[in-house]
């Protein structure tokens, strides 16, 4: 009996692909025989999957958003899903806060530069470093980045137009080279940010350091300025971390 087991466990698997199979396949006849039926409820089933599958993961339902809403136009979905196990959720609240007098070397220096850039008296801050600190807060709490299309969200800058979008690049252009000259100072060659990935919304920025990443998002995590980083899913009650039948756009 025990040598069936395996048998039986193929089986199932192999009636699994083709249950997907048939299900594809269905999907795409109706989509065929009612078009616009089938407009009506993709949307909603997409969302739920996803939702059902990443569970609360803010960043990615707001990618699938985007999608739903305009990126469709230029990029396929495989575009949108994040590789492997990326996680967009932004948990910056956990762990301890650190003293950056407390590390060496390169880390040491970063670290001590952006507590010089980046004042407790946050709210006196020009709009060019509350763009610096946003940008560099939500690359660094992402291990495997985060996209323009995000950064422009939370800057709430325009973007649907090609002008728009041209403008908003710019400024986030601008913010990054300001923090990688900034990298410099402190000694770190190349900055700390690795090559950008992706054209438009989809752009995909992110630390190339996971050592320089960590403690940089343990410190902003900290900082007073917090507040204008995105909230993590635990401390929020937005509807971001309610189930699809009640998810509200943004």
């Amino acid at each position: 009996m025990a040598a069936e087991k395996p048998l039986s466990g193929k089986r199932d698997e192999r009636a699994r692909k083709k249950q997907i199979k048939r299900l594809v396949e269905a999907f795409e006849i109706f989509s065929k025989r009612d078009p616009e039926g089938f407009r009506n409820i993709a949307p909603k089933l997409l969302r739920q999957g996803i939702w059902q599958t990443r569970g609360s993961d803010p960043f990615l339902l707001t990618q699938v958003d985007n999608w739903l809403e305009r990126e469709w136009k230029f990029h396929h979905f495989s575009e949108v899903l994040p590789k492997g196990d990326q996680c967009y959720n932004l948990n910056l609240s956990s762990g301890k806060g650190i003293n950056p007098r407390q590390f060496k070397g390169e880390k040491k220096s970063w670290l001590l530069n952006i507590e010089l850039r980046f004042t407790e008296k946050w709210e006196r801050w020009d709009a060019s470093t509350k763009d610096q600190f946003i940008i560099l807060g939500m690359i660094a709490s992402a291990p495997e980045g985060v996209s323009q299309g995000q950064l422009i969200d939370r800057l709430a800058l325009a973007s649907d137009s090609a002008e728009e979008l041209k403008e908003a690049s710019n400024t986030i252009r601008a913010a990054k080279i300001a923090l990688a000259r900034l990298a410099i100072k402190a000694g770190i060659k190349g900055g700390v940010f690795a090559s950008a990935e992706g054209h438009g919304r989809l752009r995909q920025y992110r630390f190339s350091d996971e050592g320089m990443r960590e403690p940089t998002a343990r410190w902003l995590s900290f900082h007073p300025a917090s507040v204008l980083l995105p909230s993590s899913p635990s401390s929020s009650s937005t509807s971001l971390t309610l189930s699809p039948d009640v998810w509200k756009k943004r």
